[in-house]
């Protein structure tokens, strides 16, 4: 901008069409330098670090009209809801500490192919002997998350555009649901362990010419299919 363009700018409200160039947003909570990335267009702000706020509410990155790739790791974020006003979603990421709750506004986003709906106790931040100060919002009552699981089976196969799902939650054996997702290339599934009896069940139900629009298949650690 110019001089007189910037003046202009800041004197006036904020409108939606200034956004517009936001394609992209990632939010960590806690990042590690040199290893996560907090960005908004590709843009990185200075020491970014997003748990010395109380955020529950996305309703600002609601609001972006063309955002397509969207990243979010807060432990504190609450109401995803608000995500079903970003008709432009293509690839979604969400990092929690437990599984969604009602999460049919997933749904309502028509272009979305890309789908990662993780659980976090944010042990990660302990590697490389990393120390958080202040302790995380992720489980930070100590317990094991919630592993209440929702209704996948009805819900997914209304998200007709997914290519990549990656899903981590425990107790899922019902898979019918992937009939109904005729380009689904890539599923990872995880949630059990990986030596465990769950595990190997639900290995079990991927036999050959089981669900074939999955080339790359990874199911609680295991490799079933790995495009050539």
């Amino acid at each position: 901008m110019s001089d007189q363009e910037f003046e202009e700018f800041i004197d006036r409200p904020l409108r939606a069409s200034d956004l517009a160039w936001i394609r992209e947003v990632t939010m960590t909570e806690s990042p590690i330098p040199g290893r996560d990335t907090v960005s908004v267009g590709g843009l990185v702000p200075k020491d970014p670090v997003c748990a010395d706020y109380n955020l529950t509410t996305l309703q600002d990155i609601a609001v972006l009209p063309n955002l397509q790739q969207l990243t979010l790791e807060i432990g504190s974020a609450t109401d995803y809801e608000v995500l079903k006003n970003c008709p432009s979603l293509q690839e979604l990421t969400i990092v929690s500490a437990k599984p969604l709750a009602e999460p049919e506004w997933l749904c309502e986003l028509p272009d979305l192919t890309s789908l990662t709906l993780r659980i976090s106790m944010f042990s990660r931040l302990n590697e490389m002997g990393y120390e958080k100060e202040g302790g995380s919002t992720f489980g930070k009552d100590g317990g094991k998350a919630d592993t209440a699981a929702p209704a996948w089976g009805d819900l997914l196969p209304r998200c007709k555009s997914l290519q990549y799902l990656d899903l981590e939650q425990a107790g899922l054996t019902d898979f019918g649901f992937l009939d109904s997702l005729p380009d689904l290339y890539t599923f990872r599934l995880s949630g059990e362990e990986s030596d465990s009896g769950a595990a190997k069940r639900r290995q079990a139900a991927f036999s050959e010419g089981v669900y074939p629009q999955i080339k790359c298949l990874v199911v609680d650690d295991a490799w079933l299919r790995n495009p050539a």
